[in-house]
């Protein structure tokens, strides 16, 4: 909703005059082709305000989006920091056994063994996955 209202605004505050001043100039235009010479000079002159207007509205507008696009690419940098050492402490989690497999009973040796053993393999090809992924998100970065 609120992304729908911020279209809403641009529209009115961006779209909206640039078509208001379109409709202008293109009214002005059919209606200095049917008058005399100084009424032109004088429509040209409000036209050219006209349009400096609107060129102003336009560039604070963009300044605007600038200023925001900037300080959202702030916030990404900043989440994209603790995403990274929150991954770097998992990484590190994940060569740990957990406390459940080393307290783990089993009534065979052989079958905590092989749990364990498991866990292992699945470590490894889980780490091999979050490498890829971090290669991957490098390149996107770059």
């Amino acid at each position: 909703q609120e992304l729908s209202e911020q279209w809403s605004t641009y529209l009115k505050n961006v779209i909206n005059p640039i078509l208001q001043l379109r409709t202008d100039l293109k009214y002005r235009q059919h209606h200095i082709s049917q008058s005399s010479h100084a009424h032109k000079e004088f429509n040209a002159v409000t036209v050219l305000e006209e349009v400096d207007f609107v060129k102003k509205q336009l560039k604070a507008v963009f300044e605007r989006l600038r200023l925001e696009q900037q300080e959202i690419e702030r916030d990404l940098s900043g989440w994209n920091i603790k995403i990274l050492d929150y991954c770097s402490e998992e990484k590190t989690n994940l060569s740990e056994l957990p406390m459940e497999l080393e307290t783990l009973e089993c009534p065979y040796p052989d079958l905590k063994s092989s749990i364990l053993k498991e866990f292992y393999n699945f470590t490894e090809k889980y780490q091999k996955k979050l490498q890829d992924f971090d290669v991957q998100l490098e390149d996107i970065n770059r």
